[in-house]
């Protein structure tokens, strides 16, 4: 086995795909990356066991030549160890040749490093076969599905079902929900759809897939019982699912609404972040209190003090309303709409109320309110 390859293309490459192996594995194979050289260039793949990521460094890409001089075989090296090395390498290309058993060379101008490389066969086999329902979506659905709802899956392994990012199709939508028992995000995309489906994404491989699509335009989505496969032009994805039903969370956001505050959201998050410097107790607790004119943020503390900010853009209606939340969700929702003009919309004092933009209610985040000190 032997190829000369672009260092910077491998490189690319190389830190996408290692995201999925895993260092600290008990299976010492998953430290390892598998190499195997092809008819059209180089694969990278790397797996942790549930999540995996396989590409390819084509030979030639937008007509230059990417690999050179190669001999067909595969390989497996440390992940962590090749990433070190060809980060380091000042060369524009390098080569990579097992030159014995066991005993891989990589050489570029002057530079060699002899690796203890292990035979590719004792990697396990890995199924990425594209079946289930199959969908069409872009890389910029996907990855603003990813930003605007797995921030509010739960991170405690209380209740599997909650650190996943719920994918759900109708006939004519997929929706990604997540929620941690305190506040919930939701997204819909309008989409064709060829089959029913419900699934968990594990909240953390959804976010490591957002990195690694980048760079695509659309991208092929396939969905079975057991993974979720996503297959661009040179990468496959493929994620294993959390098993067990969802919590039933349709009817929790609410149809109406009494009081509605419309603010400027880079207003709204500067004043949220200067008045929680002295919420310092609890859950970062703040509260709004709002009125005819008039919409202030406040905190306080018992141990340091308290604090106050009105609010210039913004317009509200309804009665006179105060409530408590924890500004650390309500401002990680306004950040995940990426919009100027945000809507918040309440029931009473003690509901869930709901954060939008302003112009498209297609993503929708909710947050559970906290009794005031």
């Amino acid at each position: 086995m032997r190829f000369t390859i672009n260092t910077q293309e491998f490189l690319k490459t190389l830190n996408n795909v290692s995201r999925a192996s895993s260092s600290s594995s008990t299976m010492a194979y998953y430290q390892y990356l598998k190499l195997t050289v092809v008819d059209n260039g180089v694969l990278l793949l790397a797996s942790n066991g549930q999540f995996t990521i396989e590409s390819l460094i084509p030979n030639i890409q937008k007509d230059k030549q990417i690999v050179f001089d190669k001999d067909f075989g595969s390989t497996l090296v440390n992940s962590k160890l090749i990433n070190a090395i060809v980060a380091k390498l000042p060369s524009d290309t390098f080569t990579f040749e097992i030159i014995e058993n066991g005993l891989a060379k990589i050489e570029a101008n002057n530079i060699v490093y002899n690796l203890n490389v292990v035979d590719s066969s004792e990697y396990p086999q890995i199924d990425l076969s594209a079946i289930g329902i199959k969908l069409i979506l872009s890389s910029k659905d996907i990855n603003d599905a990813i930003s605007q709802v797995s921030f509010a899956a739960s991170q405690k392994n209380t209740r599997p079902q909650l650190m996943a990012v719920n994918t759900e199709s109708t006939s004519s939508s997929i929706i990604f929900t997540a929620t941690d028992g305190a506040r919930l995000a939701r997204k819909e995309i309008a989409i064709d759809t060829n089959g029913v489906f419900s699934v968990n994404i594990p909240s953390k491989t959804f976010i490591e897939i957002a990195r690694t699509l980048d760079d695509t335009k659309e991208v092929e989505v396939y969905v079975s019982d057991k993974k979720v496969l996503f297959k661009t032009d040179f990468t496959t994805i493929s994620t294993s699912l959390i098993e067990g039903d969802y919590p039933n969370v349709k009817n929790i956001i609410p149809k109406n609404f009494y009081y509605y505050l419309e603010v400027n959201a880079e207003e709204f998050l500067n004043a949220l972040s200067r008045v929680s410097l002295l919420s310092i107790e609890r859950e970062n607790v703040v509260k709004m209190t709002m009125e005819e004119g008039r919409a202030i943020i406040s905190s306080k503390s018992q141990q340091v003090g308290s604090s106050q900010e009105f609010l210039n853009l913004f317009r509200y209606t309804g009665e006179r309303l105060e409530i408590s939340f924890n500004g650390d969700y309500v401002a990680s929702a306004v950040r995940a709409l990426n919009s100027n003009d945000v809507l918040i919309s309440f029931l009473g004092e003690m509901k869930p109320f709901t954060i939008t933009d302003k112009n498209n209610s297609n993503v929708i985040q909710l947050i559970t309110p906290v009794r005031t000190y």
